[in-house]
Formats: C-alpha cells, structure tokens, sequence
C-alpha cells in the first residue's frame, strides 16, 4: 500500500507541475502572438529608425510643396507682394489674378 501512495503523490506531483507550467507559459508568450500588425499602414512605433524612413518624409512633403494650391498660395501671399513676378499672357484666364497684377484690390 506504500508503494501505492508514493506512486499516486508522484504522479499527482508531476501532473501539478505541468499543469502550473503549461498554464504560465501560455500566459506569458501570447502578448506577442495575439497582436496583429496592419499590413496597409505604417506603424508609428517602427518609423523613424532608418535613414530611407526620413527621405520618405522630405520627398513627400517636396511633392505636397508642388501642389496647385500650394503654389498659388505662396505666390499670392509671397512672391506677388514682392514684385518678384510680372505678367504673362495668360493673366486674362485668372480675374483674381489680373486684379493683383492691376492693383484693383478691395480690403473685403
């Protein structure tokens, strides 16, 4: 009967011990494996670490820079007040920008 006991204590031992090991290492390693990253943006965490991150940024805002809008906006509010521009032919397509060029501007 002794023999029975010391074989049920150790095999009530080493299932505890695997059931407390299986249980921590499943609590301990599924941070990593339950976060997915998203495959269609950037993560800001991963940004900024190489060199080609940062010549990304420069060329984006070079080609934001060369927008239509962009470049109307800093001629009428910087090169235009400077008289760092004339006229060219095709003033006649823009009132506004014949208005400027004739000095007919308004204070509305």
């Amino acid at each position: 009967m002794n023999t029975f006991m010391k074989h049920n204590k150790k095999l009530i031992e080493t299932i505890m011990l695997s059931t407390i090991t299986f249980v921590l290492v499943m609590l301990t390693s599924c941070s990593d494996f339950l976060q997915v990253k998203p495959q269609n943006e950037i993560i800001l965490d991963d940004f900024w670490n190489e060199k080609e991150d940062v010549d990304e940024i420069v060329t984006g805002c070079y080609t934001q820079l060369q927008s239509q809008a962009v470049i109307q906006r800093m001629m009428i509010w910087g090169e235009f007040r400077s008289d760092n521009v004339t006229s060219g032919l095709n003033i006649s397509d823009d009132a506004n920008l014949e208005n400027i060029f004739s000095e007919n501007i308004n204070a509305s």
